[in-house]
């Protein structure tokens, strides 16, 4: 069997690169850095110092409990609403807050919140029964929000918002006023 000489196809074998583990190197420090980086501006935003377990968890569930307002303390915080800050003094104590006015109130709001006057308001007892929820709506055709009231304190109603079977995404605040319940503000819920 005669030999296959390639020596006049003038082949030369490609040279490794000398530069690609020290780039890799570089790279992998540059990733770290930007995570750590990440990680210090959180955990200083939050202001929790991860020295130690059973410590942390006790001072961000305080930061945490801490962070969400009592629906009264939510007066002091208004960013935006259908009330001006001088109104609020001036809620409709005399009048008790009828509790069954605030469902429509809420539903009012989500309508004009999400744009969609087709915007199915749902509360969190029914999707109890799953099979039942199911045959009722569709969930990919009917517009669904699912709710839950927090609190009725005094002239104040909180009520959280989301997707069926997700985690809350919205929190409002109401307030009772001239016999009716008034949108006073909301925050997104992470």
């Amino acid at each position: 069997m005669p030999k296959n000489d390639f020596s006049e196809l003038d082949y030369k074998p490609k040279k490794k690169s000398r530069y690609l583990l020290p780039a890799l190197i570089i790279l992998t420090v540059l990733i770290l850095m930007v995570v750590i980086y990440f990680l210090t501006g959180i955990r200083d935003e939050i202001g929790v110092d991860v020295t130690d377990d059973e410590q942390d968890k006790e001072q961000v569930t305080e930061q945490a409990e801490e962070a969400v307002p009592s629906a009264p303390e939510a007066i002091e915080e208004i960013t935006e609403g259908s009330l001006e800050e001088s109104e609020i003094d001036e809620a409709d104590h005399e009048t008790p807050p009828d509790h069954e006015q605030l469902g429509d109130a809420m539903h009012k709001w989500l309508i004009s919140r999400v744009d969609d006057p087709d915007v199915i308001m749902v509360h969190t007892s029914e999707l109890d029964d799953v099979e039942s929820f199911l045959e009722r709506y569709s969930l990919e055709e009917d517009n669904i929000i699912v709710y839950r009231i927090e609190s009725t304190e005094d002239q104040f109603a909180t009520a959280v918002f989301g997707l069926p079977y997700s985690e809350w995404s919205i929190r409002a605040v109401f307030i009772w006023r001239d016999s009716k319940w008034n949108y006073l503000r909301e925050e997104a819920l992470r």
